[in-house]
């Protein structure tokens, strides 16, 4: 996209192969690591030591896609090296069923070199593996590599860590290691920055950055800023459209900038940098890794190197053949009869330390998670945060157990005290953990205490409130209590789900503890990350990590997003890896499989959740009591026989489910559910039954149980074959998980390149189409948002006129405005106050709307502005707030005109045989306006022509137009209306003035067969002068004084200007 629309784009990232076709990412400039730099510097390293033979160990499925990468790139430059022998190793995706001693000893046959790929925390087992072998006495050579510095994408690569036995024994097996990474100058620019970033890290976000958390990518993106800065200086130097990517891409390439942060970086033609690598041994003194050979990625050689630096254990340079041996090393192809440890001595000492370090893990509370420790977001709308303090959720039993505590204990317990008492014997562990806290609270001290017993004992688990048959209505309000805790948090930076579970009291014993480190050792991309469980009474729950996304039902009810196959295969297949691993592991089956436990992340990848801790989960559904229907339609009829069905799962019974689950992929209705098409417009109906009813019928099982109804057309036969034999009734006819990934890398072959797609394209593709689906949404949101605007504006141009309300949503000032001369109109209803008394409140409102609707389509003809209706009063202004010269008065005089000939024809609705006559009245004069008000705002007009033209109407005759004589002058301008002489009548406040009544226009007739349209042209000169109708203000003021006198000698005045303005009045048919 960045490409077709020529926008320059500079990444640190983005260091897969297929970037760099330049062809589809024309405008892409990449700052990151050359993976085919690393290929050639591993290359080069076994020139320099003459090592002629490799065993690769690579990691399959962890957290991190740049492992894969490394592993293509490097077999891929080797590929070129017919002399170098290659073995790859893969482990399988659950290390703990992978035998490391006999994947290390495979190893050692093919060669005394060993690369490694892995995280930082398989690397340390493997290392360990290798010492228990004595591979570290000088017989091999590691090799890893540790791009840079992140532990989320590599792990911890130290060989130090805390409160761990073994970090001696890691020691040693570093002084064979080497590790490969990207060369980054340590220079006082480099070392400021990475201070700078820490600091303000650490100040405006609260971290705990260190200088290891400081890596080449974040000064990648700002030696990435800079470097577009230089290059749109000069391209706009050089006369070009900064606009343009292709001319700003153009000056990254093929050149060097020099003295960065990351050093001097060169861009070669193909608009990658060539990246610098280094190859680090272990000091044995300083305990540290430090720089023996570099790597220049733009040169391709080796630049610098300190081999007599090397630590070679036996102070022998190690070589790659598996078949010469030394008298002197332990080997393991060589001198087998002189292994010091017998084979079963070796045995019984790994199943001593395996145990040992099993019952160290147990007893620690690496999973037990305080409620004050959680930041909970309980604004569910917005998902706002309230990062300045936690939320303390307390019932009413709680907190008379606080006044309670309070009362007996006012001055003890205000510190917190942890008492632990550790013993470990073969079939006993008892572990005590008092906690006595002080709440935030400084008035009111409440002490609480958690109590964990660990017992072999499995009957140990145990709710207080099981005692009582009385309980039952505290439960049930420990329920309502539990719907009031919000289910979304923040712990140490990252954010939760929180599942409550209804526990009021729990006791930890041995069998929940091993399910705990069965659930920690599960690490795989679809299950979800568990983080630990809140053990306090009243607030017990399991913490695990928070997808964005939701669910998988609410993505296949999302109607706006566009699921086509290749989407729905790519979901299916994550489904599959995710119960696939699940059945491999020490859980061996999930047991609750439905789409809502299938939760959507950021990367639109499913995980699922939900699984493990089945003693709590079992503990807190049989304090629940009996599931609803609902929750059990995924489950399979032969659990749904049993007399809790919550309570069972099998390997099975996930088959089952997951086939339920496809049913809903494939339909995009939930189970059980029929999707009808009604008519022709594509319009359909989602017909679902009782779900008691569906289970009634699932356990009645038969010849021809009671299943889904799935339309044939809706997918592939295979597919549909494939789903019947996942739901059927015999459990042992159903297939295997390994069965049903087989036959689905089949059907979506055509769809997704079957196996054949990498994880990151596979990646790509799904978000691309989640950004399709975003962008016609957000046009369909962003055309129905300018629509309600536009209406919006119809509507406030109604009420207030167009400039005005213009100034107001641009929230300026609308200041008042005076204006010359304008003419006012005024009108109202003949004898409206006997139509009133015989009309009912709604006829009145009736026959007002019909009769001000009709006039209101009158004035929409002309040049002029609606000031108010009140009443049966109807007042029109024109020459404001666009002032038109002394278009207003000819204005008003037609509407008026037209106004007396249509009411002539309006009819009462209730009262047809009533007529209705108008009394009318215009003057013109100036006047001042302005909006008045904040709520409601109103446009109103001020000044004494307002006032004079509202005595016009009050003083005229049913069915005439009453002018004022100042009006009448400005008509005669025109030479086309008939006015006649009314005389001399004393107005309120004014005295005697002479006044006219309107008769008719000349040629109305030719008029009215044609519509009318006036624009008003402006031309301006160098000289001249502005002519008009308008008087000045002595002559404004002697009006009233000089038609009591009889003086009829107005004229236009003459006022100089510096442009002269021309109104002409075009006459357009419609």
């Amino acid at each position: 996209m960045a490409s077709h629309w020529r926008i320059p784009v500079i990444s640190s990232g983005g260091p897969h192969v297929q970037f760099s076709n330049k062809e589809i990412f024309s405008t892409l400039t990449r700052l990151s690591f050359s993976l085919t730099n690393l290929g050639s510097f591993v290359t080069q390293i076994f020139e320099k030591f003459q090592w002629k033979h490799m065993a690769i160990i690579v990691q399959d499925k962890i957290s991190s896609p740049l492992i894969p990468l490394i592993k293509e790139a490097i077999i891929d430059m080797f590929d070129s090296k017919t002399d170098i022998e290659i073995e790859t190793h893969d482990i399988s995706r659950s290390l703990a069923k992978t035998n490391l001693k006999n994947l290390l000893i495979d190893c050692a046959k093919e060669s005394r070199v060993i690369l490694i790929l892995t995280t930082g925390e398989t690397l340390r087992q493997i290392l360990l593996a290798a010492f228990d072998l004595q591979m570290g006495n000088g017989g091999y050579v590691f090799l890893t590599v540790e791009l840079f510095k992140h532990a989320n994408s590599f792990g911890n690569f130290d060989w130090f860590v805390i409160n761990d036995t073994r970090n001696d024994d890691v020691k040693h097996m570093y002084e064979s290691l080497f590790i490969l990474t990207v060369h980054v100058p340590m220079t006082e620019m480099y070392q400021k920055f990475a201070n700078d970033v820490i600091e303000k890290s650490r100040n405006e976000f609260n971290t705990s950055f260190t200088m290891k958390d400081v890596n080449v990518i974040l000064a990648g993106f700002h030696d990435s800023v800079i470097m577009y800065g230089v290059a749109v200086t000069e391209t706009i130097s050089n006369g070009y459209d900064p606009i343009d990517g292709n001319e700003v891409t153009k000056r990254l390439w093929n050149r060097t900038f020099s003295d960065y942060l990351s050093g001097d970086i060169f861009i070669n033609a193909n608009g990658d940098k060539e990246t610098d690598y280094t190859l680090e041994d272990f000091d044995p003194i300083t305990f540290k890794m430090k720089s023996i050979i570099i790597y220049s990625g733009r040169d391709d050689k080796i630049i610098w190197s300190n081999l007599t630096a090397i630590h070679w254990p036996n102070n022998q340079i190690q070589i790659s053949d598996p078949n010469i041996c030394k008298n002197d090393i332990i080997d393991l192809n060589c001198n087998q009869s002189s292994k010091a440890w017998p084979i079963l001595d070796i045995l019984a000492g790994i199943v001593s330390i395996r145990r040992l370090r099993l019952e160290s893990e147990l007893t620690s509370l690496w999973w037990k998670i305080r409620w004050n420790e959680i930041i909970f977001i309980h604004n569910q709308s917005d998902r706002s945060l309230d990062t300045s303090k936690s939320l303390f959720f307390v019932s009413q039993t709680e907190q008379q157990q606080q006044q309670q505590t309070e009362s007996n204990n006012s001055s003890s317990n205000r510190q917190r005290t942890i008492s632990t008492t550790t013993t470990t014997t073969k079939n006993n562990i008892n572990l005590d953990v008092n906690n006595n806290r002080s709440t935030m609270d400084k008035k009111s001290t409440t002490t609480t205490t958690t109590r964990l017993s660990v017992n072999n004992n499995r009957q140990s688990t145990t709710t207080t409130n099981n005692n009582n048959n009385n309980n039952n209505k505290q439960q049930i309000g420990f329920d309502q209590f539990l719907t009031t805790l919000p289910n979304k948090g923040i712990y140490k930076g990252s954010k939760l789900f929180i599942k409550h579970l209804n526990i009021k009291h729990l006791s930890i014993n041995r069998e929940i503890l091993i399910e705990l480190k069965q659930l920690k050792d599960l690490a795989h991309e679809n299950l979800i990350r568990f983080v630990g469980i809140c053990a306090e009474d009243q607030h017990i729950s399991i913490l695990t990590e928070y997808c964005e996304k939701g669910n998988l039902r609410d993505l296949l009810d999302n109607e706006a997003i566009r699921i086509d196959w290749p989407f729905r295969y790519s979901l299916i297949n994550d489904i599959i890896e995710g119960i696939l691993f699940i059945h491999e592991s020490s859980l061996g089956f999930h047991g609750t499989l439905k789409s809502p436990n299938c939760v959507i992340d950021s990367r639109l990848v499913v995980k699922l959740t939900d699984i493990g801790l089945r003693t709590l989960r079992n503990l807190s559904k049989q304090n629940s009591g009996l599931p609803n229907y609902k929750s059990l339609l995924w489950t399979a009829p032969e659990h749904l026989r049993q007399r809790r069905p919550d309570l069972h799962g099998s390997p099975k019974g996930d088959v089952y489910s997951f086939s339920i689950v496809l049913q809903e992929i494939i339909t995009r209705s939930g189970p059980f559910e029929t999707v009808k098409v009604v008519g022709g417009d594509g319009k359909y109906s989602v017909v679902s039954l009782d779900p008691q009813f569906i289970i009634q019928q699932l356990k009645l099982g038969g010849q021809t149980p009671y299943r889904p109804n799935v339309d044939q057309r809706e997918c592939a036969p295979e597919l549909i074959e494939l789903l019947q034999q996942c739901w059927d009734e015999n459990p042992q006819n159903r297939p295997t998980f390994s069965t049903i990934r087989t036959q689905i890398r089949k059907l979506s072959k055509d769809y997704i390149g079957g196996s054949g797609n990498s994880f990151l394209e596979n990646l790509l593709l799904r978000l691309e189409q989640y950004a399709n689906d975003l962008e016609i949404l957000v046009e369909q949101k962003t055309s129905a948002f300018f629509e309600e605007k536009r209406k919006c504006e119809e509507l406030l141009y109604e009420l207030l006129p167009k400039t005005v309300a213009d100034q107001l949503k641009q929230e300026n000032q609308v200041k008042p405005e005076s204006f010359q001369c304008v003419t006012i109109f005024f009108s109202d209803i003949v004898q409206f106050t006997q139509i009133a008394a015989a009309s009912t409140p709604m006829e009145i409102v009736d026959f007002l709307n019909d009769l001000y609707t009709l006039f209101d389509s009158i004035i929409s003809n002309y040049d002029v502005y609606k000031v108010e209706t009140v009443g049966d009063a109807y007042m029109v202004v024109s020459g404001l707030p666009i002032r038109n010269g002394n278009e207003h008065a000819r204005q008003i005089a037609r509407m008026s005109l037209e106004l007396l000939d249509q009411i002539k024809k309006f009819r009462i609705k209730h009262l047809p045989e009533q007529d209705v006559r108008l009394r009318i009245g215009i003057h013109s004069g100036p006047c001042a306006a302005g909006v008045i008000g904040l709520k409601m705002p109103r446009y109103c007009l001020f000044g004494d022509t307002v006032n004079t033209a509202s005595r016009m109407e009050s003083h005229g005759e049913p069915n005439k137009i009453h002018t004022s004589e100042y009006s009448k002058l400005i008509l005669d301008r025109f030479g086309s209306f008939n006015l006649t002489l009314r005389g001399d009548i004393h107005l309120k406040g004014k005295g005697i003035v002479r006044t006219y009544w309107l008769d008719n226009e000349n040629n109305r007739l030719l008029l009215d067969r044609f519509k009318f349209l006036n624009r008003i042209e402006t031309t301006t000169t160098t000289t001249g002068s502005t002519i008009g109708l308008i008087p000045s203000t002595s002559q404004q003021q002697s009006f009233v004084s000089g038609a009591a006198a009889g003086a009829s000698n107005y004229h236009p005045y003459y006022q100089p200007s510096s442009t002269t303005t021309i109104i002409n009045a075009k006459h357009a048919f419609n």
